[in-house]
């Protein structure tokens, strides 16, 4: 029998969160699913965890394979995926008890090719919760492409993989996967599915939780992960046809300043000086072409976003290190 959602979580080294991550799986309140465990080569105790689930869960599968990184692990498993849905969760987080069940329930009584729902921050050396408040999903709900790719550029809906419950057909017939050997590679491969999906719905509940690790790969910097997320924003503006691109030039204006904001910030985090020096003039590149007065002139800017680029100290810091270049 074909179960209506295919929850794949890729899997390297992560014994120590695991347990949480699969217990909150297997214990679903929606339990047409099939879950797939892709064990990325992982040299600690993740693979005898997964084997344990798998003797109690008829459901689970696993895959294991040579270490290929966090795309590679997401392909496989949507090769070997047959839900009617797909569902990615990272092997560190956990999401809530309901969390298929209210994306399914919204994706499928909506006749919604996607579902999003909003996640919040879980800090490991408290287990605080902080969710995460961008805007008030109840003021779209109903979203097509256009507005999608719109929410998305102005940061409103995230390029998080894991918040998203995916018609499995949208891969499979546009031919979309994860980019192999990339960091940052969620926004690139969401904006492709953004741009194919008929409608989708957005949820209020937050129902991810991501923890935050200072030993995740988000939180370790080295210069291809700086080089590979200023790539992306050129991924993504090429994804964009021309017409798109006049359309959406205000967000997309938006966009490039919050990334280039962070890659400013990966930078600075880069020990080796002279590597860091040598990204430098392409990123100064990137930001020449920011056109930050008439951005801010905007009437259809959201006054709070102007407000973030007038005063943010992030604003003043990422001008000052301009200069110095």
């Amino acid at each position: 029998m074909i179960p209506k959602v295919s929850i794949i979580v890729p899997i390297y080294n992560v014994e120590k969160y695991l347990v949480r991550c699969l217990d909150s799986l297997v214990n679903q309140t929606f339990n047409d699913i099939e879950i797939i465990l892709v064990n990325d080569g992982s040299t600690d105790n993740s693979g005898k965890i997964i084997e344990r689930y798998q003797e109690k869960y008829r459901f689970i599968k696993i895959i294991n394979k040579e270490n290929g990184g966090l795309s590679s692990a997401r392909n496989a498993g949507i090769k070997k995926a047959i839900g009617e849905f797909l569902l990615f969760i990272d092997s560190d987080d956990y999401i809530e008890l309901n969390m298929v069940e209210m994306l399914y329930f919204a994706a499928s009584t909506s006749n919604s090719e996607m579902a999003i729902c909003k996640f919040s921050y879980v800090y490991s050396d408290s287990n605080k919760k902080e969710i995460n408040t961008v805007e008030d999903y109840y003021k779209y709900k109903y979203v097509n492409n256009n507005q999608l790719i719109r929410l998305f550029l102005l940061n409103i809906v995230s390029g998080h993989a894991w918040n998203k419950l995916v018609k499995r057909e949208l891969f499979i017939t546009n031919n979309i996967e994860f980019p192999n050997g990339k960091y940052y590679e969620d926004a690139p491969t969401m904006m492709k599915l953004f741009s194919v999906v008929n409608k989708c719905t957005l949820i209020n509940d937050s129902l991810y939780n991501y923890l935050q690790r200072e030993d995740s790969i988000i939180k370790s910097t080295d210069i291809k992960k700086v080089k590979d997320h200023l790539n992306n924003l050129t991924v993504i503006k090429n994804q964009l046809s021309q017409q798109q691109k006049m359309e959406y030039n205000n967000e997309l204006q938006y966009f490039s300043i919050n990334q280039l904001f962070y890659n400013s910030y990966l930078l600075s985090k880069i020990k080796n000086k002279e590597t860091a020096l040598e990204h430098k003039p392409l990123l100064k590149e990137n930001i020449k072409t920011i056109n930050l007065i008439s951005l801010i002139r905007i009437k259809s800017l959201r006054a709070k976003m102007k407000i973030v680029l007038l005063k943010s100290y992030t604003f003043n810091s990422w001008f000052k290190f301009v200069k110095k270049v």
